[in-house]
């Protein structure tokens, strides 16, 4: 079950479908179970989850912990979210030593985005600071 049909799943299920319901907490059993197993994806999926409320309780600290267990076994978008978690403080406690690791990491891999991404954000900051 892809992240983006969990979401419409929950739609649904918020809406009273009795299957929708159902099935929304099957997939939340399975990512646990799969989680539990270090399956990167799934303990991604589930930070999503925690942070968005979806089939559980909404709760930035437990998403957090699944985005850095995805994080640590690579997931990129787990990495860049937990950057902007440590970022932001959210979940954790604000670290920008931290975040400035993950972005040191992520550069090795050669990701295209993020160096686009790295670029634009150095040009907004020479901004901010002229002004």
């Amino acid at each position: 079950m892809s992240k983006d049909h969990v979401i419409n799943n929950n739609e649904t299920a918020e809406n009273g479908n009795e299957v929708a319901k159902y099935n929304l907490e099957k997939a939340i059993c399975w990512y646990n179970k799969a989680a539990e197993n270090g399956y990167e994806i799934a303990q991604y999926n589930l930070g999503r989850c925690y942070v968005l409320g979806i089939g559980v309780e909404k709760d930035e600290i437990k998403a957090f912990e699944y985005y850095k267990k995805s994080a640590e076994k690579g997931h990129n978008m787990a990495q860049n979210i937990l950057g902007n978690l440590f970022f932001d403080g959210q979940g954790t406690e604000k670290d920008l030593a931290k975040l400035l690791n993950i972005i040191k990491n992520l550069l090795k891999k050669d990701i295209i985005w993020l160096k686009i991404l790295l670029v634009i954000y150095m040009k907004v900051v020479k901004v901010q600071k002229k002004i």
